[in-house]
């Protein structure tokens, strides 16, 4: 699933609670994706002029039992 950082900061009813590790300082580490990410196991975020690419660790961090951790893996250049 591709998003860019900032759509989904806000929980809404339904939605998964998304803990991110690693990646750029400047990223938030928490994010709220819709019901229909739901399974998704890789998440493409469209960050500054590139994509930082995170995938699914854990089902649980220690905040939350709902929360999905996912482990930053690696970043990629927008083509021009």
């Amino acid at each position: 699933m591709v998003i860019s950082d900032g759509q989904f900061r806000r929980a809404g009813e339904g939605s998964i609670e998304v803990t991110l590790v690693g990646g750029p300082s400047g990223m938030a580490k928490k994010l709220w994706l819709p019901p229909e990410a739901d399974g998704a196991r890789k998440l493409k975020i469209q960050y500054l002029a590139g994509y930082e690419h995170y995938e699914q660790t854990s089902q649980s961090s220690d905040h939350s039992d709902s929360s999905r951790v996912l482990t930053w893996t690696m970043r990629t250049q927008i083509a021009e």
